[in-house]
């Protein structure tokens, strides 16, 4: 009766020296597994003040960006650099961006005003003050090189031309397979942009352009009225943009059906009146920092305008 007992200790013995070389296998790294919490500890410390000092610099660039006399929301700052703290000690950093939303334009005072969106990409950018880490209204960034653009979405655009329901679309380029598929990305082009709304059928009432109000997309509009997706060019003329209609789009795309408006001769008057309404050359809309606007395309629903530079210093109240 003894020999079980014998065999249950001596099993016990043998299934418990594995446990205690594991105790002590982990005794021996202890310190090297301390050594590697306290090195990833310090790492994440130093990533979170890098990364909350560069945010507190942002934020001073954003406010004395606010000085501007036309910016009115605070813009979206970031400075480009890592370490932020070396770039910001060494008064350099790799680039920046810079957005300003909301910024209002001239042509559309009467129809509730226009705003843009203006966005300015810099390379190596160097603060006059030689330090990073605030900024004052009073400060100059001089940039080797800038791309500023000003963004117009269509509801911006649709009050500049007087009608309130536009929304622009970009076609794909024709023949090509698969375009406009999510590979392609956003879409832009020049020519052959796609402008949809509603206007009246002419003659139209005295007064100027349509308010919201009077407008022939209203829900209170009487007058005889015509949706349709017109075919426009964009191009710039003395830095204005400029919107040339010259005919009806017939798909394959999306697109208001017009009937027979631009295939029946007796209603050819009619036809150019309606690809009028939908010609302008709106007012300057001022670039960012006075640059001069140099291409203008189409981008999915928006309208992007665009100029470069090269060496500029950049007064930041001055935007």
């Amino acid at each position: 009766m003894s020999d079980p007992a014998v065999n249950k200790a001596h099993t016990r013995g043998r299934t418990g020296a594995p446990t205690s070389g594991k105790r002590r296998h982990f005794g021996h790294n202890r310190p090297l597994i301390v050594i590697i919490v306290m090195v990833l500890a310090a790492a994440g410390v130093a990533y979170l003040t890098d990364a909350a000092l560069a945010v507190r610099a942002e934020r001073s660039l954003a406010r004395a960006l606010l000085t501007s006399p036309r910016v009115d929301y605070e813009p979206q700052v970031t400075l480009k650099g890592f370490p932020f703290i070396n770039h910001a000690r060494d008064g350099e950093f790799s680039g920046s961006i810079i957005t300003a939303r909301g910024v209002p334009i001239e042509g559309c005072e009467s129809r509730g005003g226009c705003f843009a969106e203006m966005t300015v990409l810099t390379g190596a950018v160097r603060p006059d003050t030689g330090g990073g880490f605030r900024f004052g209204s009073g400060d100059t960034l001089t940039a080797d090189d800038v791309t500023a653009s000003v963004r117009l979405d269509s509801p911006n655009l649709g009050r500049l031309l007087g009608i309130t329901d536009l929304y622009v679309t970009t076609p794909a380029e024709p023949g090509k397979a698969g375009a406009g598929g999510p590979g392609d990305g956003v879409l832009t082009r020049s020519h052959g942009v796609v402008l949809n709304g509603t206007v009246a059928v002419p003659p139209t009432p005295p007064g100027g352009l349509p308010t919201p109000a009077t407008s022939p997309s209203a829900s209170g509009f009487t007058g005889e009225t015509v949706r349709v997706s017109v075919l426009v060019d964009l191009s710039l003329s003395d830095g204005r943009l400029r919107v040339s209609a010259y005919g009806l789009y017939k798909g394959p795309e999306e697109h208001a059906d017009a009937g027979d408006l631009d295939t029946n001769p007796a209603k050819a008057d009619l036809l150019q009146a309606v690809l009028k309404r939908f010609t302008i050359a709106l007012p300057p809309i001022p670039m960012p920092w006075g640059m001069s606007p140099s291409s203008v395309t189409s981008a999915g629903s928006d309208i992007l305008i665009e100029g470069r530079s090269d060496h500029r210093d950049l007064s930041l109240n001055s935007f």
